[in-house]
């Protein structure tokens, strides 16, 4: 195990990074990770961002404008499940949910064409609540 951080010597995961106050820091600090290349520029306002807040909030950030993508598979097929735009533009922040599905045209878009349920949303909350009404549909 590896720890990061002031005055820190019990790491308790392989890479641990853990921030406290030293003589001379403010108490509240934020405990991130950030991660560039020559693409993105190396300041701090560049790259991506992973971490916690001084009261414990976790956060992530892509701080370029660039989509943020969510992979799945077992390393042979890793495929994109899911994405969020992140380039300007009028679709940034949109998601796409669907296998490789690049091109959200929404707020929130779901792609069921790699799909083999023949299913884009399923739920057994009609089956408690037989009269159940969504914007004036009525089941």
């Amino acid at each position: 195990h590896f720890g990061v951080g002031y005055n820190f010597s019990n790491p308790e995961h392989m890479i641990h990074i853990h921030v406290s106050p030293t003589p001379h820091t403010p108490t509240n600090l934020i405990s991130d990770i950030g991660f560039t290349n020559i693409n993105t520029g190396a300041a701090l306002e560049d790259g991506f961002i992973a971490g916690i807040d001084p009261d414990g909030t976790a956060f992530i950030n892509q701080q370029e404008d660039k989509d943020m993508l969510f992979r799945t598979g077992d390393g042979t097929n890793n495929a994109q499940r899911m994405l969020i735009r992140g380039e300007a533009g009028t679709t940034q922040g949109f998601v796409g949910i669907g296998q490789d599905f690049s091109n959200p045209q929404s707020l929130l878009s779901v792609d069921d064409s790699n799909d083999n349920t023949g299913e884009v949303f399923s739920t057994n909350i009609l089956e408690n609540l037989p009269n159940a009404c969504i914007k004036e549909i009525c089941l």
